[in-house]
């Protein structure tokens, strides 16, 4: 069970659908997502890690109504590559996203444009590395962050801007909207939106795999929409202030799998 997760990101799907849905916060009381995965474990120098991960990242939630009831599961996945790159200072992740894929409401699934999400640099999580009294090897990661729509001086920390006119969004999908898009049965949302991750999990000694929990956080903000009738913005800000659902179940995971050639790009995984 990951220990911190925010759903800012299914709240807002929910609202622009029209469900109603909003969401209470973390099953588990958890606070801010914002720090790094400890370990709690001494720290050991970083081991002789493959050249490339293929990497993924998934994510399962259930809300409810307060009394239980009408329960919804919400899956999401991040899937791409992991290049690890040691220096002096110590080891980084670089994650280069290739395919996100949103979780469906009420029937309906969002899509995001993979060429955009592959056009982002990749993220940057700053690891460490510790053992347990069995010699059990760990790895955590500070946070990380994937931007789309947006461009902030501090990645981790600015609020994402709330207007379309402002410098700071981008149209990293070049198609002349704010943001990036989403499209929703033949509609379009266009938005920023920010991916902040961290990972904690332990590193397989024979194969080399890496797996573990994860941290998972969406903030976005919509600055227009293409839906007719419906003003996707005021339901997202109303959707915010109905604490009428919760979270009843939540978990996020991640799995790096070793590969012995660095891939050149996402076609070389498959997306």
């Amino acid at each position: 069970m990951a220990r911190r997760h925010r759903f800012s990101s299914l709240l807002l799907l929910t609202s622009l659908l029209g469900t109603g849905c909003a969401m209470a916060g973390p099953a588990d009381g958890s606070g801010d997502s914002d720090t790094k995965a400890d370990s709690h474990r001494p720290s050991v120098p970083a081991p002789a890690l493959a050249s490339a991960y293929i990497a993924a990242l998934t994510s399962h939630a259930v809300t409810a109504d307060l009394d239980g009831t009408n329960r919804e599961t919400f899956d999401s996945r991040v899937d791409g590559f992991v290049i690890p790159i040691t220096t002096d200072e110590g080891v980084t992740l670089y994650f280069q996203p290739c395919h996100i894929e949103l979780p469906e409401v009420g029937g309906r699934k969002p899509s995001l444009d993979d060429v955009t999400v592959q056009a982002r640099p990749a993220v940057e999580l700053a690891a460490t590395f510790s053992e347990d009294a069995d010699g059990q090897l760990a790895l955590a990661t500070e946070s990380g962050a994937l931007l789309l729509g947006v461009e902030l001086e501090d990645a981790i920390n600015d609020e994402l801007p709330t207007s379309g006119d402002d410098p700071r969004v981008v149209d990293h999908d070049a198609d002349d909207e704010p943001g990036v898009t989403i499209g929703i049965v033949g509609f379009e949302i266009y938005l920023g939106a920010r991916a902040r991750m961290w990972i904690s999990g332990d590193v397989d000694p024979t194969t080399g795999l890496i797996a573990g929990e994860a941290d998972l956080t969406i903030d976005a903000e919509i600055y227009d929409d293409s839906i007719p009738f419906v003003d996707a913005r005021a339901n997202a800000e109303e959707a915010k202030n109905d604490d009428s659902r919760e979270v009843v179940e939540s978990e996020t995971a991640f799995e790096f799998v070793p590969v012995s050639e660095v891939p050149v790009n996402c076609a070389a995984i498959g997306f």
